[in-house]
């Protein structure tokens, strides 16, 4: 094994070990040297490989964008069209994300501009590498989709902007699902009267919705969109 690939395994060891000390005391209170007791390493190996909190949160990011990137690519095998399977990427996330909540807060902080500021830019440009890459899978599907929406092509605004929405759409409903903030006055409800089904029922409509409102001529969007969401759920059961 070479130096490289040792360093490597070292890092993955590194990682796997800081999720699992994340989910049990949470990322702001996880120390560096407890991190390097628990992977059986001096405090000083695991500064060589992360110097900072901040980078070994970006690092964890990256290894989550890894997973989303390969789910945006088996999405595509739920959706028949690139509507379809646009939808069907957006879902697919938030199903895959339900599991996982721990990962999916860290890459929300990663995204704060006090994080990656802070951070080696070698690890910055890799995690905002993943960003172009499914943004540009997303755009793909956009302007592929066109005729679907009534259209020959959209503009480049228009599928900056259809992009964007069904992006926002995603991420802050997975947001919303671990946020403190839905148990606050604007809510008035608590955590615990939502269900994962609920917040998926709340996505799949106004998924359907923004699709709708740019012109999808699919005569039952939210039935639509809901039968995508039950195959991509039914097929994670089977495949259990």
């Amino acid at each position: 094994m070479s130096i490289q690939e040792k360093r490597q395994q070292r890092e993955q060891l590194i990682l796997d070990h800081a999720i699992s000390l994340i989910e049990e005391a949470g990322f702001f209170s996880m120390k560096m040297s407890d991190l390097a007791k628990r992977a059986k390493l001096s405090v000083g190996t695991l500064y060589s490989h992360y110097p900072c909190k901040e980078d070994l949160l970006i690092a964890l990011a990256i290894k989550f964008s890894e997973q989303h990137l390969e789910w945006f690519r088996n999405s595509q095998k739920f959706g028949n069209t690139p509507a379809e399977k646009l939808i069907a990427a957006c879902l697919n996330d938030m199903v895959e994300t339900s599991d996982q909540v721990a990962m999916s807060e860290l890459a929300h902080l990663s995204m704060a501009p006090s994080i990656w500021k802070r951070a080696s830019p070698l690890l910055t440009d890799r995690l905002h590498s993943f960003f172009n890459e499914a943004w540009q899978l997303f755009s793909n599907l956009v302007a592929e989709a066109a005729p679907e929406f009534g259209r020959d092509a959209f503009t480049e605004k228009e599928n900056r902007s259809l992009n964007l929405g069904c992006w926002s759409l995603a991420v802050g409903i997975d947001a919303l699902t671990f946020s403190s903030i839905i148990e606050s006055e604007t809510a008035n409800v608590t955590q615990t009267d939502f269900a994962r089904e609920d917040w998926g029922a709340i996505f799949i409509e106004n998924l359907a919705k923004h699709l709708t409102g740019w012109g999808w001529t699919e005569p039952n969007p939210i039935e639509k969109v809901t039968e995508i969401f039950d195959t991509i759920q039914n097929s994670q059961t089977t495949s259990e």
